[in-house]
C-alpha cells in the first residue's frame, strides 16, 4: 500500500472509505473519503477500497498552506438573482483539508451561491480567520476540517479528547471577537464528531456534532447555502434545515438564525 490508495479498516466492519495521507513504521494516516474524519490505522488492518489511476487523490497534501479557490458563479446564475431582486448572502469558507475544499467549492457552483475558500490547517485556523474575514466581508463563515474523538468514548466533554476541535473552537472565539452579532456573521463549525457543545458556546450559530456521529464533506456547505439564500426576513432553525440539507438531528444543531439574502429595489448590476 502507499500514500494515495483508497482503503478501509477491517477492524471497524470496512465501513468507510480513507485516502492513505501517509505512512510512517508501517502505520498509515487516514483520511475519510466521504466523511471529515482523520484516523490510523496499521497496514495490517487495511483492504484496498479502490485506487486511483491518474494519481490526482495522492497530490492533495501536497498543496501549498494558503490555498485559495473562488467558485466561478456562470452568468446566468447572477443575472437570475439580479432578475429576481435579491442579493444573496456570500460564504468565505476555511477548510483543514485541500481535497474536501475542493469538493465544497464544485458545490458551491452548482448550487449558484457566491463563495470564497482557503485551505488552512486546522491548528493555523485560530491565527488567520479575522485578517480573513477583514479581507472577504462574508455574511456567512465556515470553519472546518479533519476531527476525530478518542477511540472508545462516546460524548467526552474533555476538549482534549478531540483531534481538532480546540482549533475549530478558537477559532469561532476570534471570529465572534471580531463580530459579535449572530444574524450579521452566521458562523458554521466543526467536521466529524466534534465537540458540539464547545463551539456553541464558542459562538457558532450552528455546529457538529450533538451525537458525536460522522457528517459529509459537504455537509457544511448545504448549511451555508440554506442561510446564503434565506431572506433576511426568515429565521431559520436545525427543524428548517435538517429537513432540506441533513439526514437528522444527530450530525449538526444550532440556533434560530436570521437569513442573508435581502431584496433589491430597483434592481441594479454590480
Amino acid at each position: 500500500m502507499k500514500k494515495g490508495d483508497i482503503v478501509t479498516r477491517k477492524s471497524y466492519g470496512n465501513d468507510i472509505n480513507f485516502i492513505i495521507s501517509d505512512i510512517k513504521d508501517n502505520t498509515a494516516l487516514l483520511i475519510g473519503l466521504e466523511h471529515r474524519l482523520i484516523a490510523d490505522a496499521p497496514l495490517i488492518d487495511m483492504d484496498y477500497a479502490f485506487t486511483r489511476q491518474d494519481g490526482s487523490l495522492s497530490q492533495a497534501g501536497s498543496v501549498s498552506n494558503i490555498y485559495k479557490y473562488k467558485a466561478i458563479i456562470k452568468a446566468r446564475n447572477t443575472s437570475k438573482s439580479l432578475l429576481s431582486g435579491t442579493m444573496c448572502g456570500t460564504i468565505l469558507h476555511i477548510d483543514g483539508d485541500p481535497f474536501y475544499l475542493k469538493q465544497c467549492m464544485d458545490q458551491y457552483e452548482k448550487l449558484g451561491v457566491s463563495a470564497v475558500g482557503v485551505f488552512i490547517e486546522e491548528d493555523k485556523q485560530p491565527d488567520v480567520v479575522v485578517d480573513l474575514l477583514k479581507q472577504y466581508r462574508p455574511n456567512i463563515l465556515v470553519i472546518t476540517g479533519h476531527d476525530a474523538i478518542k477511540k472508545g468514548l462516546i460524548n467526552s466533554m474533555d476538549i482534549n479528547n478531540y483531534k481538532n476541535s480546540k482549533y475549530f473552537t478558537k477559532g469561532v472565539i476570534k471570529a465572534r471577537e471580531y463580530n459579535s452579532n449572530y444574524d450579521e456573521l452566521v458562523i458554521i463549525a466543526g467536521g466529524c464528531k466534534s465537540h458540539y457543545e464547545a463551539l456553541m458556546k464558542a459562538g457558532a450559530n450552528f455546529a457538529s456534532s450533538p451525537e458525536r456521529i460522522l457528517i459529509n464533506i459537504t455537509d457544511p456547505v448545504y448549511v451555508a447555502c440554506k442561510f446564503a439564500n434565506t431572506s433576511v426576513k426568515e429565521y431559520l432553525n436545525i427543524e428548517t434545515i435538517s429537513k432540506d440539507v441533513l439526514s437528522g438531528f444527530g450530525k449538526m444543531g444550532g440556533i434560530e438564525t436570521r437569513g442573508q439574502c435581502r431584496e433589491v429595489k430597483p434592481m441594479f448590476n454590480y
